[in-house]
């Protein structure tokens, strides 16, 4: 990681990091934009499965464009991160013991939470965070990832803004995945965290 430098000739690279990040965050499945285009053609269910395709192959040439960087977000450098996704895999399981969501089926919602969650975490605490640190202070990126994260689900998350519980969740759950990620340089703790919550929580 380069030393944070403040040059100004670098502030048109970060704005259009941002901008296209923004965009990415809005093609999460079944949100936003995604939610929007693909409402005119399917119903709930192939709004998902139509959501999922199309993060699946931005992910894809996302993690072939920033190859280096994808492979330092997801290198196991300890063998317990095998024992976090065999916890996540027995909490999916457990999922369809206490689902209780009537509108959608129960393997629909493990599908559209596991790609949004991989996708969210990996633009933008992995990306994006990357982006923001080839130019500026941790503490910077500590105060700017956040309010970016929280911005982008203002504009994308219905209702989002009356729910304020979820919007003092999401701010925590935002600061404390950039510092999670700076420390560990990895998205393993972050998949976790943020899928098994959504597990549990169906």
């Amino acid at each position: 990681m380069q030393e944070p430098v403040t040059n100004r000739k670098y502030l048109f690279q970060e704005i259009f990091a941002i901008v296209v990040w923004f965009i990415l965050f809005g093609l999460t499945v079944n949100l936003g934009l995604s939610h929007d285009l693909l409402s005119l053609y399917f119903d709930e269910s192939g709004m998902i499965v139509g959501g999922v395709l199309l993060n699946f192959l931005g992910l894809i040439v996302l993690a072939v464009t920033h190859r280096s960087w994808t492979q330092d977000l997801v290198a196991v450098r300890q063998k317990s991160i095998y024992l976090l996704y065999l916890i996540l895999l027995l909490a999916g399981i457990s999922t369809l013991l206490h689902y209780h969501w009537t509108g959608l089926p129960a393997v629909y919602y493990l599908l559209f939470t596991t790609v949004s969650v991989i996708w969210q975490d990996y633009i933008t605490f992995g990306l994006l965070q990357n982006y923001l640190r080839q130019y500026l202070s941790f503490k910077l990126t500590l105060g700017l990832l956040p309010i970016l994260f929280l911005l982008a689900h203002f504009c994308y998350v219905s209702q989002f803004a009356a729910k304020p519980l979820a919007l003092l969740l999401t701010g925590l759950m935002a600061v404390f995945f950039t510092y999670l990620r700076e420390k560990t340089q990895t998205l393993h703790g972050l998949f976790f965290c943020h899928l098994l919550f959504y597990f549990l929580t169906a």
